[in-house]
């Protein structure tokens, strides 16, 4: 069995394998492309318009809007709870399109089968229906985002706007479509002492063994993989930290939008900067490297492309023929890959004078020393940092939560004086709300960074995830911890999947953990990306719900 290495290609194979089957059996067709509301991230993240263009697909329409009828066939991709009615419509009374394809992310709930089985009017309008098992968004090669944005306060509130129930049906669908794509049937571990993490392992289970009975004609390898489920308060404290990879920097702390961001190049103007592994292959070099190593990465690119600029503009004013026309082409694309660096420059420039006012290396290692317990930190450490006005009310939250979760002694008079001093009162009620987290939290072996014997200060802390894809790694999983399975040898493939967020301290770690898994491949999961802004406003919603 051919194993996986890249899971958003693997996933796009399968979206566009049936849409070329589509075009083949109706070539004398044109499509257009239909997509409902909750389907649209993922076919974003897997599919250009090249892509489509080839397959004969004219317009990509969003179904729930108002559109225009066509002589076209219409393929729809849809969640499988998507409004059927919706479908109806388009051919009835009058149709709409010339025919129907319908594919469904995940097999769709039988209430659709229902509904269509009262059309037949509608259903002979139908030529294809696929269940694709594509429920995932893949960011990277190894990193896989199951959307469900209530996950974290769904999983810690009784009371949450969205039950558990509704989340653990979403995670269960993208997590038997991501085993669909590596072909596999893992075995499941998971802390014990959870109220929900059983039920979402047996309905996981259930789900892919019926998948597996519905496609008999797909083979499934079985106890070679193993799927992790880890809540996001075991390790309450790594969204928490400061962290200088490039990718954290900006996404922590520069307004994104849609996974790019806009900056000033001198030269261009506004330039737009994808942050995207497969829209990037210099942002993909870079994401996990430190600020020293990155600052000194793409100004040693600056010089290596203006050396080639100033060689290929030579060849140009000197020769003619063959040779200037290849220095021509040459010099195009050296202005090009300039203009780029040109944008990542920018960025760093603003990154390391962000660092500088808000005097974050001095923040970090107060936090790291503090997390790791190399010494006592008192209340009057945290006092005296707090009251340095060069960090933002956003770190000085984060400190104070911090301490609060490692010292477990800010009572209510400190912590009504520390958030006043500190003027974090939009925080206070994130960092009072981590008495509900605490009992999620798991135990340590030792929280200091193991690979390098001399770490930096601001980077000392070794994230609980990463912990424990070692201990599964070398068979060392704490069975009075963990709910495991009983398994001999190293797997295959181990699938470490966070439910409520996972940080990009934790993704860089994994990363550099994966390179040492020697015949096992690491794959990472989540509901979502998490900066800590982001992880404070979950925290500080679990009580007003």
């Amino acid at each position: 069995m051919t194993l996986v290495s890249d899971i958003r290609l693997a996933e796009l194979n399968s979206i566009i394998s049936v849409i070329e089957k589509i075009r083949i059996a109706n070539s004398d067709q044109k499509f257009v492309l239909i997509v409902d509301t909750q389907s649209l991230p993922i076919l974003s993240s897997l599919v250009s318009t090249t892509d489509l263009v080839d397959k004969n697909v004219v317009l990509t329409e969003l179904y729930e809007n108002k559109r225009q009828p066509l002589p076209y066939h219409a393929v729809y991709l849809l969640h499988p709870s998507t409004d059927i009615s919706i479908l109806i419509n388009d051919f009835s009374p009058k149709p709409n399109y010339t025919a129907a394809h319908v594919l469904f992310t995940y097999t769709c709930n039988q209430s659709i089968i229902e509904a269509l089985t009262q059309r037949p009017d509608v259903v002979k309008r139908i030529l294809t229906m696929v269940d694709l098992y594509i429920h995932y968004i893949a960011i990277e090669p190894n990193f896989f985002v199951i959307q469900s944005p209530g996950a974290f306060i769904s999983y810690h509130s009784s009371r949450s706007i969205i039950p558990w129930s509704s989340v653990c049906n979403e995670l269960v669908r993208g997590l038997v479509s991501f085993f669909f794509t590596l072909k596999t049937t893992p075995l499941i571990a998971y802390p014990k002492g959870s109220d929900v993490l059983p039920s979402l392992a047996r309905s996981f289970g259930d789900h892919m063994s019926s998948v597996i009975a519905e496609n008999p004609s797909i083979s499934f390898s079985n106890n070679n993989s193993l799927l992790i489920i880890v809540p996001r308060a075991a390790d309450a404290v790594a969204p928490l930290l400061h962290q200088f990879s490039y990718q954290a920097m900006i996404r922590e702390n520069m307004d994104i939008d849609n996974d790019t961001i806009t900056v000033k190049n001198p030269k261009s103007g506004d330039c737009v900067v994808p942050l995207n592994v497969y829209h990037s292959s210099l942002f993909a070099n870079l994401r996990y490297s430190e600020f020293s190593e990155y600052s000194n990465s793409i100004t040693s690119k600056f010089n290596e492309v203006r050396d080639y600029e100033r060689r290929y503009q030579s060849i140009i004013d000197s020769e003619t023929g063959e040779k200037k026309s290849f220095a021509l082409k040459q010099l195009a694309k050296a202005k090009k890959d300039h203009d780029e660096i040109i944008n990542h420059y920018t960025l760093c420039t603003q990154l390391s004078d962000m660092l500088s006012d808000r005097d974050l290396i001095k923040v970090s290692e107060f936090e790291q020393e503090m997390v790791i317990q190399s010494k006592n930190t008192t209340f009057e450490d945290l006092s005296t940092l707090i009251l340095n006005p060069k960090p933002s009310p956003l770190d000085k939250a984060r400190i104070i939560a911090l301490y609060s979760l490692k010292t477990k002694n800010l009572n209510g008079e400190q912590l009504s004086r520390i958030t006043s001093t500190a003027r974090i009162s939009d925080y206070s009620q994130a960092i009072r709300n981590l008495e509900f987290i605490r009992s999620s939290h798991l135990p340590r072996k030792n929280p200091i960074n193991p690979s390098n014997p001399n770490p930096l200060k601001t980077d000392k802390f070794f994230p609980l995830v990463s912990e424990i894809v070692s201990d599964v790694y070398d068979d060392k999983l704490n069975s009075s911890v963990f709910e495991k399975p009983p398994h001999t040898g190293r797997y295959q493939n181990i699938v470490l999947f966070i439910v409520g967020g996972i940080s990009y301290m934790e993704l860089k770690s994994l990363n550099e953990l994966k390179e040492k898994l020697k015949g096992t491949k690491l794959f990472i999961g989540s509901t979502n990306t998490l900066t800590p802004q982001q992880y404070l406003a979950q925290i500080g919603a679990i009580s007003s719900q």
